[in-house]
Formats: C-alpha cells, sequence, structure tokens
C-alpha cells in the first residue's frame, strides 16, 4: 500500500492533502489543533475519561479560533462546505470516542460534553444560522455520504485538469480516503445492510454504505457533473426481511415516509395515507348519522313507510290487518267502559 505522502507537493506528482480544494478549510480551522492526540489518548489501554475531557476542554477554544478565521469566508463562499467540515471534524472525534477501550458509560458522558459544546457555538447560531446538525436515525451516514461526494467529486476534477491518468497519484487518494474515513467507519458500519437513496431530481443512485467509501468505481462517481452544492438529498431504503419477502410485503421497497416527502416536496398532495383513512371513516359516520335524525325526526320516516306500503302487498296486508286488530281493541274497549257504566 502507498501511503498519503502528506507534506509534499503535487508538483512531484505526490499527494498533498492540504491542497486538495475539498481541504481548503483544514488548515485554518485545525491550525492550533493535534487531532491525533485525541486518537492516541482514546487508543490507550488505561483509557480514562478525565485525560480526555482535559484534551477535550483545550480543544474547544483553540478550535473556535480557527473556526473565527474561516467564517467570514464561509458565508461569502460556500455555507454548505464549511458546515460538512465542522459536521465531519465533530463526527471523527465523536468516532475516536465510541473507538476507545473506556467504558461505555465514559463514552456516553464525553460525547454529549462535545457535542454539547459544538452545538452551543458552531450549529443553528450567529452567521452560519444556516448550519444544522441533524440527530434523527442514521443522521451520521447521511452527513458522510454528502461529504464524500461532494469532496470526491471536487478532488477528482482538481486532479484530473492537473495530472491526467496518473496511477501513482490515484492511488495515493485512495489511500488518503481510507484514512480519512476508517474512525468513523469503525462506529457507524453495522451488520446490517444499510442501504441509501441519493437524489437531486437529475441524479438518483441506490447505494451500499459500506461499498460506497471502499469502492471508487460506484458508477455515481462517474456522475460528478450532475453533482451541484446544496441540492442533494440522501434517504435510507429499508431492505426486506426473509418473512416480509415470504408475505410479499412492500415495506422493504419504500422510502421511510418523512424522507420520501423530503425528496418530493412538490408532490402535489399533503393528505397522508393515514389521514386518508381518517377523513373516510368521518366521512361515513357523518353520512350515517345525518340520515338517522332525518329519518327520526323529520318526514322522511313516514314517507318511506307510506312508499314501501305502496308498492309492497304483504306490508300493505300487514297494515290492513293491523287496521282491523285495533278496530277490534276499540270495540272491546267501548264495551268494557259501558259494562263498568251499567255496574254504577
Amino acid at each position: 500500500m502507498v501511503h498519503t505522502l502528506k507534506g509534499e507537493s503535487l508538483m512531484g506528482n505526490d499527494l498533498n492533502e492540504d491542497d486538495l480544494p475539498s481541504n481548503v478549510f483544514k488548515k485554518k480551522l485545525l491550525q492550533r489543533i493535534n487531532i491525533s492526540e485525541l486518537e492516541v489518548k482514546c487508543n490507550d489501554d488505561r483509557c480514562e475519561q478525565s485525560n480526555i475531557e482535559n484534551y477535550l476542554r483545550q480543544l474547544n477554544p483553540n478550535l473556535y479560533y480557527g473556526y473565527h478565521g474561516i467564517k467570514s469566508q464561509c458565508v461569502t463562499t460556500n455555507v454548505y462546505k464549511c458546515c460538512r467540515n465542522l459536521n465531519y471534524y465533530l463526527d471523527l472525534i465523536v468516532g475516536y470516542i465510541r473507538s476507545s477501550k473506556c467504558r461505555v458509560t465514559d463514552k456516553d458522558d464525553l460525547v454529549k460534553f462535545i457535542e454539547n459544546h459544538w452545538r452551543d457555538n458552531y450549529f443553528n447560531t450567529g452567521k452560519l444560522n444556516e448550519c444544522k446538525r441533524e440527530k434523527d436515525k442514521y443522521s451520521t451516514e447521511k452527513r458522510c455520504i454528502l461529504k464524500h461526494l461532494y469532496d470526491y467529486c471536487e478532488d477528482k476534477n482538481y486532479l484530473e485538469a492537473r495530472f491526467p491518468n496518473d496511477e501513482k497519484l490515484s492511488s495515493q487518494y485512495n489511500d488518503y480516503l481510507q484514512k480519512k474515513w476508517n474512525t468513523i467507519l469503525k462506529y457507524t458500519i453495522s451488520k446490517e445492510n444499510i442501504k441509501f437513496s441519493i437524489n437531486n431530481g437529475d441524479l438518483k443512485e441506490d447505494i451500499t454504505y459500506r461499498d460506497f467509501f471502499l469502492k471508487t468505481d460506484e458508477s455515481i462517481f462517474n456522475k460528478c457533473h450532475l453533482i451541484k452544492e446544496g441540492n442533494l438529498t440522501v434517504s435510507h431504503i429499508n431492505i426486506k426481511t426473509a418473512d416480509e419477502e415470504l408475505t410479499g410485503s412492500d415495506q422493504g421497497n419504500t422510502f421511510e415516509q418523512s424522507q420520501y416527502q423530503a425528496i418530493q416536496p412538490d408532490s402535489g398532495s399533503s393528505i397522508s395515507p393515514r389521514m386518508e383513512i381518517f377523513l373516510s371513516v368521518g366521512i361515513t359516520l357523518c353520512s350515517i348519522l345525518t340520515f338517522f335524525i332525518l329519518y327520526k325526526f323529520s318526514p322522511l320516516r313516514s314517507y318511506l313507510h307510506s312508499y314501501i306500503g305502496k308498492y309492497n302487498p304483504m306490508e300493505k296486508n300487514f297494515n290492513d290487518n293491523e287496521s282491523y286488530q285495533l278496530m277490534e281493541d276499540y270495540e272491546s274497549k267501548e264495551h268494557f267502559v259501558q259494562y263498568h257504566s251499567l255496574s254504577h
């Protein structure tokens, strides 16, 4: 394996990470930070929460200094790119902590400490208030996919223009990518076969998360000309289980509902299937209730009885018999009254 030769110039066909356009903000942002020190502390067999927390307390003000150095440039040039860089380095720090040999509770406390500090100082605040850090399921994976795709396409265009068909440089760049993503992938790749869909209208590709970072021969990397800043959406695709395959369930082939709506905001209807069911049931109940009220408290009841009696001989015969019976009862009652009258 040919390792990345940091510090060398691209003029000698050796890769310098700092010269890559994807790293244009990196040098200023990390000018007072040696983030590899955190990796060493986290890999220590005697991993101690206090040592790592002390390092993070020193890191925070130094990073904030670098952040102020790039903030104005971010606002005027590319806010999205700055946000991806901030999110990447926070995900990298979280990756070091999650991969450490500290106790799980200590890891949770450290992640919470650093996340809270960055949330209050870098996201949804100040001039970069558009910069977000989502916390929903698979949010880390989605952020990483977007950064990798944008960075790769930007670097690819730069390197191919400077050094076309340079296999040595291409090999060095691939090694650099593995180093760049290795730590984050350690704690985001699970045993499940996670798949995502990348969409921007002109481009739609389904990818497997693991392969996306390890194989740059994926077809989507040949479509960099369709990648435009700020208009890509990444959505998780549910995978069918064996039971769902047997029952013919379609759930595995659909996007998660919230993500599907996010991809297609102009789909023409904002009513969800569940709401349609509620509306149908409500309309049916209202119709039944209206008919009952009309039947009970309006001439509709008498009209229906008359109508049915007119066209139903059995009903008419029944009504005649009923009338005859009522007459007999009336006469009996009269005799009964007269009987009492005579007795007095």
